[in-house]
């Protein structure tokens, strides 16, 4: 054997060698990072990804989940990175062992932060997803405002089935007043009042939370005298919708202003330009 079979002959040796340990390599799965696809008061739809098994089969694929407020939590990377076995972290498990996978998270409670790491277990070891974290808003006030005598409220967040929400404010007769809100109303309007408006979520069972104030965002209230002269802006017209507050032929906005809706009321398909002018008017169409 010369010089140069030898070297080839070693070469080709080591080439061997190096292909046998990258073949033989252990490798955990790799695991992208979740999101919440769906969300209800209560529960969330996690969706990741196993975009590979590694050099051996998925055995075991799920979520991790914590508080913020856990406990047991010594430092932020606690809670933010949970893991299995940690104390205060929840574990909820997937029947696919790879491609998209979808874990619902049950029993969550509102207005609270949580941090969710998918995972996916092979042999070699268990790989982590980075962190993804997340709330759930509970019912509560996006806009509120006056017009006269009415009030109109935006509601925005989840509330849960069953629950309803009671509004209590001050009548024009300065009595005390409470009206209960279906949990599925995303509009509340009220035509007599006057003041100190306020809610709390009223459960199944009959169960208040504690009252909340509600702040409002616009007051258009105008006193019409004998003596002194009143100007009312068209575009105040009463609340109430459509056949109450106003007929419009046409359901679309044409002028394309949210002024309306911006303060809280839904009823915006009457046709209010940029510059608060009302137009598009038709034969038959009307406002209070």
């Amino acid at each position: 054997m010369t010089m140069k079979t030898k070297y080839l002959h070693f070469i080709r040796t080591l080439a061997a060698v190096a292909i046998v340990t990258a073949c033989s390599k252990s490798e955990t799965p790799t695991v992208f990072q979740p999101s919440i696809v769906d969300m209800t008061y209560s529960t969330a739809v996690v969706q990741g990804l196993i975009f590979a098994e590694g050099s051996s089969p998925v055995t075991r694929v799920g979520v991790c989940y914590a508080l913020k407020s856990t406990p047991a939590a010594k430092d932020i990377y606690y809670f933010e990175y949970p893991a299995i076995g940690q104390t205060g972290v929840s574990v909820v498990e997937s029947d696919a062992k790879g491609g998209t996978v979808k874990v619902k998270l049950t029993g969550l409670k509102a207005d609270t932060l949580y941090y969710v790491r998918m995972f996916a277990e092979n042999a070699e070891g268990t790989t982590y997803s980075y962190p993804t974290r997340f709330s759930i808003e509970g019912r509560y006030v996006e806009a509120a405002s006056v017009f006269g005598n009415g009030l109109t409220i935006a509601w925005k967040g989840l509330i849960d089935e069953g629950e309803t929400i009671v509004l209590s404010y001050t009548d024009m007769n300065d009595r005390q007043k409470s009206v209960e809100v279906s949990g599925s109303d995303n509009n509340t309007n009220v035509l007599d009042f006057k003041a100190n408006p306020s809610y709390a979520i009223k459960s199944p069972s009959g169960q208040l939370t504690a009252s909340k104030n509600i702040e409002i965002k616009a007051e258009k209230r105008y006193t019409i005298s004998g003596s002194a002269p009143c100007i009312v802006p068209i575009v105040d017209y009463d609340i109430g919708g459509e056949g109450v507050g106003y007929h419009d032929n046409d359901p679309n906005n044409n002028g394309g202003s949210s002024y309306r809706k911006d303060l809280g009321d839904p009823n915006n398909n009457v046709d209010i330009s940029s510059g608060l002018d009302i137009g598009w008017t038709d034969a038959g169409e009307w406002l209070m």
